[in-house]
C-alpha cells in the first residue's frame, strides 16, 4: 500500500513516491516468466508516465510549495492525466503473447490502484482542510 506520508506534501513529491513505488514494487514469482517481463514492462509504462508528468511540474514554481498554499485543482488534473494515460494504454496497447499481455495489463492495473489511492489521500486531505472550524475575529455574544 503507498504510505501517503505526512500532510502537506508537495505536487512534486507526491508523483515521486509514486516513481518510486512503480520503481520497487515486488516481482511476481508464482507467474509464468512472460507473464513477470509484461507485468514489469506494465509498471515501466507507469514510471514513464509519472516521469513525464513530474517533468512537466519541474517549470512550475508553485510544484515545491506546500499544498496547502497551492491551487487543489492542478494537482487532479496532473493525477487524473496520469489514470487517463494508463487507462487509455490498458485500451490501446499493442497485443503480444496472451501471457505476457495479462502480465502488462496487470502492472498497468496494479498502477492505477495506486493512482487512485493518491487522488483519495488528495480528496480526503481536501475535506479536513474544508472541515475546519473557522474563527470569527472578536466575536462577542
Amino acid at each position: 500500500m503507498l504510505d501517503p506520508g505526512p500532510r502537506n506534501r508537495t505536487l512534486a513529491e507526491v508523483l515521486a513516491a509514486l516513481h518510486e513505488h512503480f520503481s520497487t514494487t515486488t516481482r511476481l514469482d508464482r507467474r509464468a516468466d512472460v507473464f513477470r517481463v509484461g507485468h514489469e514492462a506494465g509498471m515501466r509504462f507507469a514510471r514513464i508516465c509519472v516521469l513525464d508528468k513530474l517533468t512537466s511540474e519541474a517549470g512550475h514554481t508553485d510544484a515545491s510549495v506546500p499544498r496547502r498554499r497551492r491551487d487543489r485543482r492542478r494537482e487532479k488534473a496532473s493525477l487524473q492525466a496520469i489514470e487517463g494515460r494508463l487507462t487509455d494504454e490498458i485500451i490501446w496497447a499493442t497485443k503480444r503473447d496472451p501471457e505476457y499481455d495479462a502480465g502488462y495489463i496487470s502492472g498497468v492495473e496494479l498502477a492505477l490502484r495506486y493512482v487512485a489511492l493518491a487522488r483519495t489521500n488528495l480528496a480526503m486531505e481536501e475535506a479536513a482542510i474544508s472541515c475546519r472550524p473557522v474563527s470569527s475575529p472578536g466575536w462577542v455574544g
